[in-house]
């Protein structure tokens, strides 16, 4: 299911991105190549939603796949397990109350990151904040980390495991901003990529829920000096 493409002059959408692939050649993934029959409908697991997809013919099923080939060194993904990883989140997802792996920030780290919640949610987390994961990555080619976080504040009067606020951060300079903000869902950072080779880091986000099914996929752009989203797919089940 491709997320997003560039055409050489503008980001494009999943839906054109699967027309560019004319020649059904073979796409990359991390171990191996995966040769392109045609396009299809993908059924989303444990959904009744179907999307729009290309069909391939691969030793396994690709965690991501790149078209042309020679884009797959600009890729890179966060390394599953450090510290969450979303193929666990099936019905109640994998990083509810009791074996999700916390994320522990010195005292310096986690005062600055409970200012940035206080600030975006509009109250302190105290002990509901929930820091999912903290990855640094040099996402303008400068040499330098900037640090991504994901953190939640849990919903303790919600039947279950909930959020009140959820949100991706990115810190630069010491000041944290928020970038995506998905009260109801996980927002963690899968990989960043170079898409349109201009240097800069796109962000690869994963959105998947406290509770039900299904994922969102999403690919976010910096270039701008704002979040903007590029690309995006959906396999939740259809609202009724």
């Amino acid at each position: 299911m491709p997320l997003a493409c560039f055409d050489g002059t503008a980001f494009l959408a999943p839906g054109r991105c699967l027309g560019l692939i004319r020649d059904l050649g073979e796409v990359a993934t991390p171990t191996s190549g995966v040769r392109v029959l045609g396009r299809g409908r993908y059924g989303c697991p444990d959904s009744g939603r179907e999307v729009e997809a290309l069909v391939g013919e691969g030793p396994t099923p690709p965690s991501f796949a790149v078209w042309p080939r020679r884009a797959l060194s600009r890729v890179t993904p966060v390394k599953a397990g450090a510290p969450w990883q979303p193929s666990g989140c099936r019905g109640w997802c994998g990083f509810g109350r009791t074996g999700h792996p916390r994320v522990k920030l010195t005292p310096q780290r986690r005062a600055r990151v409970v200012r940035a919640v206080t600030d975006a949610a509009g109250d302190e987390p105290g002990r509901d904040l929930e820091v999912l994961q903290e990855v640094t990555v040099d996402l303008d080619g400068d040499g330098a980390d900037e640090r991504v976080y994901s953190l939640a504040v849990a919903d303790r009067q919600a039947e279950g495991y909930a959020f009140r606020f959820s949100g991706l951060f990115l810190e630069r300079g010491g000041t944290l901003s928020l970038i995506r903000r998905a009260d109801e869902d996980a927002v963690v950072l899968r990989g960043t990529l170079d898409l349109d080779g201009d240097g800069l880091r796109e962000l690869w986000l994963l959105h998947a829920p406290t509770a039900g099914q299904g994922l969102t996929h999403a690919l976010i752009t910096l270039r701008t000096g704002h979040p903007e989203v590029i690309g995006r797919y959906d396999c939740r089940p259809e609202e009724e």
